[in-house]
């Protein structure tokens, strides 16, 4: 039943980043780790989002903004380095905390800002080394929990104004980080027979979830979508925060 949940979770999400070419990971990673703890739902969800934004990427090859791709990069993998750190040497319980309440608040704040129809203007003022710092921040999200996602978001809305780009660029920054966050899942003994049976499990739905995506990508009510979106981050984030 754990692994039917999981799954469904997984499309679900999945389907999310293949439209978007983000905050799949932030949806998925507070129910997995309810569901197989936090090591298994890292390295399962590490290696998904990797197969899934691959997919994408080879797609949309031709759509990557390289030198945008290659500053999101170099930030990250700082930012990412630091997260790494940061995970080993705090209490784990703080952590979660800490990341529920992330959770939950990107999703209030953006579904507000939807449901009152107000366009985000405040990242298009950010200055240049702001915008490298929210990159950091992204990294540092990646690092402990693979959900750097909707930080990444906040720079690449600013430089990547086609959403082709902008979903072609953002899902190489994954297929890029998410090897070196699965060499060190593997040097920690992440990838138990128990992980990889359910990351096999998982790979046809994900296949799935990508198809389902990409047909939707160019026909989607964009506003719903998101308010769909942000409404399960909410969720996603109390379920994590309150159980």
């Amino acid at each position: 039943m754990k692994a039917l949940i999981l799954i469904i979770v997984l499309i679900i999400a999945n389907t999310i980043q293949a439209i978007t070419g983000f905050a799949g990971p932030l949806i998925s990673m507070p129910p997995a780790i309810l569901l197989v703890g936090v090591d298994q739902a890292k390295a399962i969800i590490t290696f998904i989002g990797w197969l899934a934004a691959l997919i994408v990427t080879i797609q949309n090859f031709t759509y990557i903004k390289w030198k945008e791709l290659g500053k999101m990069i170099l930030f990250m993998f700082i930012g990412m380095y630091l997260g790494i750190l940061l995970f080993d040497a705090l209490p784990l319980n703080a952590l979660l905390t800490f990341y529920a309440i992330v959770v939950l608040a990107i999703g209030a704040k953006n579904l507000l800002s939807q449901t009152l129809r107000k366009k985000e203007r405040s990242s298009h003022k950010l200055p240049v080394p702001i915008l490298f710092l929210v990159l950091i921040i992204a990294g540092m999200m990646q690092g402990m929990f693979t959900s750097g996602g909707s930080f990444l978001v906040i720079y690449a809305a600013v430089m990547l104004t086609d959403k082709t780009e902008f979903r072609a660029t953002v899902s190489t920054v994954w297929v890029i980080l998410n090897v070196f966050l699965m060499y060190n899942h593997f040097q920690w003994g992440f990838y138990t027979p128990e992980t990889l049976k359910l990351i096999g499990l998982s790979i046809p739905p994900v296949f799935a979830s990508i198809y389902i995506g990409n047909r939707i990508h160019d026909r989607l009510n964009a506003k719903a979508f998101l308010t769909f979106t942000y409404g399960l981050l909410i969720v996603s984030g109390g379920i994590l925060l309150f159980t």
